[in-house]
């Protein structure tokens, strides 16, 4: 059994880990309750391309490039890779309870019994998240060097330079994208009561899903600033700063809704 399916056989009913699980009821009656399309990513999808490619991300793409080769890697739409990975979970093989999971039982049955439209989105959803938190492709000072996109007040900088100043830019647009996000959370209807406990690693997925069309969709903040999707760990400082610094209990990490300020009160 390989890397990818084994850590998918050893998935716990209910997984903790799994913040937002698939689950759906197809037209034989049976209820699914599969790995969530980030959790499949992070458990095996990543795992599996990496038994063949070297998996990275460059801003909004996913690129793969084959273990061995020397060329840069080649940017992957979601819709090249979604028959290999649809094809992959049909071949995923037939193991009783004693053997996996619920979890991975539910997926093999989602893979082979659900409506296609409802697993090319499950697999789609699955392939935006590997490409989120696959590693960074490392050479993007010399990438952009070569593109000819250098803004011209940095074109002088040596790549030491460039690359902090390019950081301390990146950093701001991430930053400002969770403030704005969580500004407009805070003042929307599904803002939860006050007083409400809100799990921090489900505020940011649910900051990620948003912010991550907007930066597919090229669209700016009010000044012209792009969408940036904030890493985790910058998107709770800013968190900790609007909602109030977060706690801990036995379930982990979460924030309490602030009582909301002006109109919204």
């Amino acid at each position: 059994m390989d890397k990818a399916i084994a850590a998918l056989a050893r998935l716990r009913d209910p997984d903790r880990s799994d913040t937002k699980p698939f689950r759906t009821k197809l037209e034989s009656g049976i209820a699914i309750d599969a790995p969530g399309p980030r959790r499949l990513a992070e458990v095996a999808l990543l795992p599996h391309l990496e038994s063949t490619y070297e998996v990275y991300q460059k801003g909004t793409e996913l690129r793969l490039r084959q273990h061995g080769d020397t060329a840069t890697p080649q940017s992957v739409s979601v819709d090249d890779l979604l028959p290999e990975i649809k094809a992959w979970l049909l071949r995923l093989p037939d193991l009783d309870a004693t053997e996996a999971g619920w979890r991975y039982r539910s997926l093999r049955i989602l893979a082979h019994e659900a409506r296609p439209d409802t697993v090319h989105k499950y697999i789609r959803d699955a392939i935006v998240a590997l490409r989120r938190d696959a590693p960074k492709w490392k050479d993007e000072t010399k990438a952009y060097r070569a593109s000819g996109t250098t803004p011209e007040h940095l074109a002088g900088l040596t790549d030491n330079e460039y690359l902090r100043a390019r950081r301390s830019r990146l950093a701001q647009e991430s930053q400002l994208s969770a403030r704005t996000w969580l500004t407009e959370w805070l003042a929307s209807d599904e803002r939860p009561h006050t007083g409400t406990q809100v799990s921090a690693p489900s505020l940011y997925d649910n900051a990620v899903e948003t912010i991550d069309r907007r930066v597919a969709d090229g669209a700016t903040h009010a000044d012209g600033t792009p969408w940036r999707i904030p890493g985790k760990y910058s998107f709770y400082a800013v968190a900790d700063e609007i909602l109030g610094e977060r706690k801990r209990n036995k379930h982990g990490y979460h924030y309490t809704v602030p009582t909301p300020k002006g109109p919204t009160a």
